[in-house]
């Protein structure tokens, strides 16, 4: 009884042994998003967007849109899909808004970026 114990491991290794090898899997990495980290309290989480649909800078910041006269976005994005502006420069550098709707080169934003301190030269993306 004592010698078949260790057989019995013995023989379920030399099967396990025996199997193919498992090949491991990658996927491309789809982007990422950098985070300035600075002494004190951060806020630090994953970013669930979807891949930026449209980049550039503002040409004209208002209370309720803003506008970017380099981009027709009735021509760039999508009808009846949500999409969400972030700022990618100056003091509000990572500011998030939802787009309510578009309009040729103008966006209605739910917030006032004028207030929040956004302004005309500040780049921004749209995923």
């Amino acid at each position: 009884m004592k010698t078949l114990i260790p057989l019995t491991a013995l023989a379920a290794l030399l099967a396990s042994g025996s199997l193919p090898a498992q090949t491991p899997a990658y996927s491309k990495p789809s982007g990422y998003v950098t985070q300035t980290i600075s002494q004190g309290f951060n806020l630090l989480g994953l970013t669930l967007n979807s891949t930026e649909q449209v980049a550039g800078k503002f040409t004209v910041v208002g209370s309720a849109s803003t506008t970017d006269t380099s981009v027709n976005y009735t021509t760039a994005l999508t009808a009846g899909s949500l999409y969400v502006l972030e700022v990618t420069s100056g003091t509000k550098d990572g500011l998030v808004v939802e787009v309510m709707s578009w309009n040729g080169n103008t966006l209605n934003l739910v917030d006032n970026l004028s207030a929040q301190g956004v302004q005309v030269g500040n780049t921004y993306r749209l995923t």
